[in-house]
């Protein structure tokens, strides 16, 4: 969506904080309208995108470590040496079978990394919460804004009603 909107296909859209910054060269000219801390699995709090790997390991960056991901931005925050490997989807079924070390992959629930065996090692590289992006330069913004605030205006009442 983020590049949807950078390239003037639409003026708005939603998307994951993760998906903003992966299209980094595209950020300066988006600009975030609205923020949710909202995931498949819960409007109380933005899924995060972690490193995993087997229980007991520890985070170790060298040349032989291979590390798989959607995230390549992301995953260069905490990895300097490491062979990174993007895939799409599936990312922890390479550590399981033991192609890679670990996968940086989005966390929410952590039901996918306990089903697999997997723990977060480190701690968490980015939250990632649900945001509304318009393009900066877009006719439609002062109107797009609007609508944000609404928009984040709703939520709130939404978790209000909720807790």
């Amino acid at each position: 969506m983020p590049l949807a909107v950078s390239v003037g296909m639409v003026d708005a859209g939603i998307s994951g904080m993760d998906w903003l910054i992966e299209a980094c060269a595209l950020a300066e000219t988006l600009k975030v309208l609205a923020t949710f801390n909202y995931s498949k699995a819960t409007t109380e709090k933005a899924p995060e995108i972690v490193v995993l790997g087997n229980p007991g390991d520890i985070l170790e960056d060298t040349e032989g470590t291979i590390v798989t991901t959607e995230y390549l931005e992301l995953s260069r925050r905490i990895f300097k040496r490491a062979r990174i490997i993007v895939v799409k989807g599936k990312a922890e079924s390479f550590v399981v079978g033991g192609f890679a070390r670990y996968c940086v992959d989005l966390y929410d629930q952590g039901e996918t990394a306990r089903a697999n065996g997997l723990e977060i090692i480190g701690g968490k590289i980015l939250e990632s919460p649900t945001i509304f992006l318009a393009s900066e330069g877009s006719p439609l913004l002062p109107a797009i804004e609007l609508f944000a605030a609404q928009l984040q205006e709703a939520f709130a009442k939404l978790q209000t009603k909720r807790g």
